[in-house]
């Protein structure tokens, strides 16, 4: 008797979700945990039972909430040894219901890219992809400026945030429609960080072999070296920081360093697309 084959399980895509200003966390899971607890119970020290963290720590978290968003987000009035009453202020309210609305955002925009993830075989090839070494930061929010359809393929433009820059995606036709886009559409764009070429102002690098479609100048902000692997951050016209990792040796050769200027540069091929 022949055993019926068994279909693998469908792949499906998680993640997480934080808010980021300067590269210090502003809102994360736990932070508005944190925040809700106090909220609901008006002390630190109950909230910080409740999450399950010491109140020193709960401070701590608040107080670099404070630093990042710049303006106090907790308001805390005298009293005695359990540090007496403690409330949200407007702006800490609003972190709340922003995050919650980018949580439920966030949880739309996975399930949608895990629907077409329905071709195992190409689910792998994506899967691959995204596991190379990436930095959240090269997911690239923006707005579809124009599409110019080919026979099989389509040049989708997502005009970043600043006016300054944009990103040229190849993806094909019938991605086009199953993610519905168009001009005005809302989409992310995620770039591997591997897939960057880098460039220096003071000498430039040998011309990739495949043709880079995107070209930005950029300043480096961040340059982390390790054995055999170089992490590099940059900061685009309009604010927004990409990663590329590149070999060591390239980035003496380069002359690459903080706060110096190169260019970033990757294929339209290169991007993947996401929608909410």
């Amino acid at each position: 008797m022949t055993g019926r084959r068994r279909s693998a399980p469908a792949i499906g895509l998680e993640g997480t979700l934080s808010l980021r200003r300067g590269g210090h966390v502003l809102g994360s899971a736990d932070r508005i945990a944190l925040l809700e607890a106090i909220r609901h119970t008006g002390s630190m020290v109950q909230a910080a039972r409740e999450v399950g963290i010491s109140y020193k720590t709960a401070w701590d978290r608040v107080q670099d909430m404070n630093n990042v968003s710049g303006e106090p987000l907790v308001a805390r009035s005298a009293g005695g040894a359990g540090g007496g009453g403690t409330q949200l202020t407007p702006a800490g309210l609003a972190l709340i219901d922003a995050f919650r609305h980018l949580q439920t955002e966030h949880t739309a925009m996975l399930a949608r890219l895990s629907h077409t993830l329905v071709d195992p075989e190409g689910a792998l090839r994506l899967l691959s992809t995204l596991a190379l070494k990436t930095s959240a930061r090269n997911q690239l929010a923006g707005v579809v400026s124009r599409i110019t359809r080919g026979a099989a393929n389509a040049d989708v433009v997502l005009a970043l945030p600043g006016g300054v820059d944009e990103i040229v995606a190849r993806i094909t036709n019938a991605s086009v429609d199953d993610l519905a886009l168009a001009e005005g559409s809302h989409a992310v764009a995620l770039v591997k960080a591997s897939a960057v070429v880098v460039q220096s102002t003071v000498e430039r690098s040998a011309a990739p072999t495949d043709p880079v479609d995107n070209q930005w100048p950029v300043a480096i902000e961040r340059l982390l070296v390790e054995a055999g692997s170089a992490e590099l951050q940059g900061r685009l016209r309009g604010g927004q920081s990409m990663v590329a990792t590149l070999d060591p040796a390239e980035v003496a050769r380069l002359r690459l360093a903080e706060g110096a200027a190169a260019r970033f540069g990757f294929s339209a091929s290169s991007v993947i697309l996401g929608v909410a």
